[in-house]
């Protein structure tokens, strides 16, 4: 039943009771495809500073150094916004978050990539790891040489700081 009563029910449908089946046969049908991919997620990208005979100790020190010259150069600047307000078919509010932002955190990352360069770093995106095993911890402590990202690198994450690992 449409609208509540068996009359209602057999009379054709009028163009509000039309437009929210087709919506949400077209919600139903996305969120049927999404689910089909089975939880594939989009990888997670960061960033690998490299530097021939360097320590990892040393790129660790570089990359501290040119984070607080790039946040000294480019302060914070936090901004809040709301996102914006709409009723879904059933007519129940949605949206209206409100969330801060950092207006500058993109310019301060590019200085911060600048004074890498500057100190003869050079700079590589990469996905993190989905896997890390136990045993190759050891090989990337901070005091041995950092390893050149190579084809089908991935980044580990080593007590807070990013290693590539060749995989398989």
């Amino acid at each position: 039943m449409l609208s509540g009563t068996n009359a209602e029910a057999t009379s054709p449908l009028n163009f509000n009771e039309l437009r929210m089946y087709s919506q949400n046969y077209v919600a139903l049908t996305c969120l049927i495809m999404l689910s089909a991919c089975g939880g594939v997620s989009e990888p997670v990208y960061g960033t690998y500073a490299y530097r021939s005979n360097t320590t990892n100790q040393e790129r660790v020190d570089s990359w501290t150094q040119c984070e607080a010259a790039a946040m000294s150069q480019v302060g914070s600047n936090q901004k809040t916004q709301t996102t914006s307000i709409w009723y879904d078919s059933e007519g129940n509010r949605q949206g209206g978050e409100t969330y801060s932002y950092d207006q500058n955190a993109d310019l301060r990352d590019r200085m911060q990539e600048i004074c890498m360069r500057e100190k003869g770093f050079t700079l590589t995106e990469m996905p993190y790891c989905s896997v890390f095993p136990d045993e190759m911890w050891e090989e990337h402590r901070l005091g041995t040489v950092m390893v050149r990202p190579l084809p089908n690198s991935c980044l580990a994450d080593l007590n807070g700081f990013a290693v590539p690992v060749q995989m398989g």
